[in-house]
């Protein structure tokens, strides 16, 4: 394992928070990482979640189909709830000495 700075298991979960995958980098968990970014930009491009919130936001409608649009805010939320949880982990891991699950 490479010598240096390991981030706080707050850190890793507010980045990963932010963008799902990012605290995974952080940890240089290179693929898991890249597992959660490449999840979570899959679900938004193939079911348009970005696209339909924005519609929402800005005319005040609910987007069309309704079904699609609570699925993918549900699996997005549901991998970034995961991505989450596991770069807490995994900076905790690292913090006490421990090599994390790859």
């Amino acid at each position: 394992m490479a010598q240096g700075w390991t981030p706080s298991p707050g850190l890793a979960g507010f980045l990963s928070a932010l963008l799902p995958g990012l605290g995974q980098l952080c940890c240089r968990r290179w693929r898991r990482g890249l597992a959660f970014l490449m999840s979570t930009a899959g679900i938004d491009l193939s079911l348009d979640i970005t696209g339909s919130l924005w519609t929402y936001l800005s005319t005040h409608r609910l987007p069309h189909p309704i079904g699609s649009f609570v699925v993918g805010l549900l699996l997005t939320g549901g991998v970034a709830l995961w991505s989450i949880l596991d770069a807490r982990r995994t900076a905790a891991q690292l913090a006490g000495g421990g090599r994390p699950a790859r």
